[in-house]
């Protein structure tokens, strides 16, 4: 495990390095990177499923603006319209949390009327949340949430072990990886 996120520019330059923990920390403090989403703004949001916290940083030098306690550890990350953060644990319950750890919301997704096991991916656009979820191998589901955490639809069944999500750049397809493959999905 890192304990470092490493920033590139497009030809592939490294521009800076950044730490979740303060610089007399570094080395010293157990870390668990599993997530990162940029803001409107451009900050960088790191996840430390180790501390459960969430991390904002400065896009221009990866310096350490704030760190804060979330109830579900940040395996994985997006931030949606609002500037909301989104944490998936992969357990039972996807956060919606403000950028300083102020929980919003909930979200219980559920298989055939079923609290779901695994919650992993998350992505966001202007108008919904969307979250890989599963009840292990060949359960996979692509659920659609409205951004106050309201179920819309079932985008995608029967997946292998979706393991994370996100949105094409013209937000008109939904990628998916599926354990071993990526699936596309045409947004309608």
């Amino acid at each position: 495990m890192t304990n470092s996120v490493k920033m590139y520019n497009r030809n592939g330059t490294k521009m800076f390095e950044l730490h979740i923990v303060p610089h007399s920390e570094v080395g010293k403090t157990s870390v668990n990177l599993r997530s990162v989403a940029i803001m409107k703004d451009t900050s960088i949001i790191v996840g430390d499923a180790e501390r459960s916290v969430i991390t904002k940083h400065r896009s221009s030098d990866g310096s350490l603006i704030d760190t804060v306690s979330v109830q579900t550890p940040p395996y994985h990350l997006a931030i949606d319209s609002k500037d909301r953060v989104v944490v998936s644990g992969e357990g039972k319950q996807v956060d919606i949390v403000e950028v300083t750890g102020t929980s919003l919301f909930s979200i219980n997704p559920k298989i055939d009327s079923q609290q779901v096991e695994y919650c992993k991916g998350v992505c966001c656009d202007s108008s919904a949340i969307y979250i890989a979820v599963s009840n292990g191998v060949r359960t996979g589901h692509i659920h659609q949430y409205d951004t106050q955490g309201r179920f819309l639809s079932c985008i995608a069944q029967g997946l292998y072990d979706p393991m994370g999500i996100s949105l094409t750049s013209d937000g008109q397809q939904l990628a998916v990886a599926d354990y071993k493959s990526v699936k596309i999905y045409n947004k309608v």
